[in-house]
């Protein structure tokens, strides 16, 4: 789903507070996925209390949401690039279907 603007303000005020390891990226983009991914009827399906449980997730499958996501809400290729890099240097465990 598309962000609003203020739950977009948000959302990057929560990201500026991770640092910049790869283990934060992959927090970044967790993060992301939890603001942005929703069920047919529009509410959240993860909290930000399960950020864990994105994380935990296969790559490939968080690969494809973020940049799907991302395509979405206006991030741009750079951003995009970035994330994907810290997402690849994290290690991957279990997959989206655990």
């Amino acid at each position: 789903r598309s962000l609003r603007a203020s739950e977009r303000a948000k959302l990057e005020d929560a990201l500026a507070a991770l640092g910049a390891t790869a283990k934060d990226g992959l927090r970044r983009i967790a993060t992301y996925l939890a603001w942005v991914l929703v069920d047919e009827h529009g509410d959240r399906m993860f909290g930000d209390d399960e950020i864990a449980v994105i994380e935990a997730k296969n790559y490939a499958v968080l690969s494809d949401l973020f940049t799907k996501a991302a395509r979405v809400n206006g991030i741009t290729r750079e951003d995009l690039d970035d994330a994907k890099k810290n997402l690849a240097a994290a290690p991957s465990e279990g997959s989206f279907s655990d």
